[in-house]
């Protein structure tokens, strides 16, 4: 996985059998996925607000580790980050005003297309409809959905 900076991020992720003795590889703008991040502050438990990407591949091995950092800091903010096509998780770390981790998301997987566009929300005020499965299994709360 590579990733480069400026206002907008950059991550790609390509696969390779063994270890390649010279990795390369380009990719074209035009060829990639995008997704918007809107981070709001508010109804959180914490301020400081960590979102990331992780790659999915449809295979369980190591890649399925590799996390690409988007932002950290305060809320509210937004990003764009241009993907190489295939599966991402978005995700996202809350922490209290100490450096306590206080709650994290985990939103549904998303496959993307080269050209397709998509929004990830964090932090938004749920509606009555709105429904989150809690987990407490790192003494911390934790979500997943909607």
């Amino acid at each position: 996985m590579a990733q480069w900076t400026g206002k907008d991020s950059y991550v790609a992720v390509k696969n390779a059998t063994g270890i390649p003795t010279a990795p390369s590889a380009t990719y074209k703008r035009s060829g990639l996925a995008t997704v918007h991040f809107s981070v709001r502050s508010g109804t959180e438990m914490g301020e400081q607000v960590h979102t990331a990407l992780q790659a999915e591949p449809k295979v369980d091995d190591c890649t399925t580790d590799l996390m690409a950092d988007v932002r950290d800091e305060n809320g509210p903010y937004t990003a764009t980050v241009h993907v190489t096509p295939g599966t991402w998780q978005p995700r996202d770390d809350i922490s209290g005003s100490d450096g306590t981790g206080v709650s994290g998301g985990f939103p549904k997987v998303r496959t993307l297309k080269a050209t397709q566009n998509f929004t990830q929300y964090f932090g938004r005020q749920c509606g009555v409809r709105c429904t989150r499965r809690w987990s407490l299994s790192t003494r911390s709360p934790s979500f997943r959905g909607p």
